[in-house]
C-alpha cells in the first residue's frame, strides 16, 4: 500500500511541476510578446500622428489587455475553471464601469461641446453662476479664467447640461446698469 501511494505522489508531483513550468513559460513568453507589441505600437505610423494622451492611453490599454489574456491562458493551462474566471472578470468590469460612470458623462459632455461649439476658447461665458473667459475645453473639463484671475475648472457633464450664456457670440453686447437716484 505504501508503495502505491509513493508512486502516485511521485507521478502527481512530476505532473504538477511540469504544468507549473509550462504555465511559467506561457507567462514569460506572453509578457515578452506584450512588450514587443507595445514597442511596435509606439513605432507605428498611426500612433505618431495621434495626440500624446491618446497614444499613452492606447499603449497602456493594449498592454493591460494582453497581460490579462496571458494570465488567463496560463490559468487555463493549470486547470483553473474558466467559468469562475469569467465571473470575476465580469464583476470587475461592472465595478470599474460604475466607478467611472461620472467620468464617462464628462467625456460625453466634452464630445457634445466639441460637436455643437456653443463657445470657443477666448469667449467670455457664464455657466450657472460662474463667469469667465474660456481657457481650454478638454475631454473631461472646461477651464475658465474669471475677471479677478481665478481659474475655474468645470466638469464637461455639468457644462453640457447647464445653461450657457456666451457674451461674445454677437458683435454688440448690451450692458445693463442699475442706478439709484433720489
Amino acid at each position: 500500500m505504501a508503495e502505491v501511494l509513493k508512486n502516485f505522489f511521485k507521478g502527481s508531483f512530476i505532473d504538477i511541476c511540469i504544468k507549473l513550468a509550462v504555465a511559467a513559460l506561457i507567462l514569460i513568453i506572453g509578457f515578452w510578446l506584450t512588450k514587443i507589441v507595445s514597442k511596435l505600437l509606439k513605432k507605428g505610423r498611426l500612433m505618431k500622428r495621434a495626440d500624446a494622451a491618446v497614444r499613452g492611453f492606447t499603449e497602456s490599454a493594449v498592454s493591460v489587455v494582453l497581460k490579462i489574456l496571458t494570465v488567463i491562458t496560463a490559468a487555463a493551462y493549470l486547470g483553473v475553471p474558466m467559468a469562475s474566471v469569467v465571473a470575476v472578470l465580469g464583476s470587475a468590469g461592472l465595478a470599474i464601469g460604475l466607478a467611472i460612470q461620472g467620468g464617462l458623462s464628462n467625456v460625453a459632455g466634452g464630445v457634445i461641446l466639441i460637436i455643437n461649439r456653443p463657445f470657443s476658447v477666448g469667449d467670455f461665458i457664464t455657466i450657472d453662476d460662474k463667469s469667465g473667459t474660456v481657457q481650454s475645453v478638454g475631454i473631461y473639463y472646461t477651464t475658465i479664467r474669471t475677471p479677478n484671475n481665478r481659474k475655474i475648472v468645470i466638469p464637461n457633464g455639468v457644462v453640457a447640461g447647464s445653461v450657457i450664456t456666451n457674451l461674445e457670440s454677437r458683435e454688440t453686447v448690451r450692458l445693463d446698469l442699475t442706478f439709484c437716484v433720489s
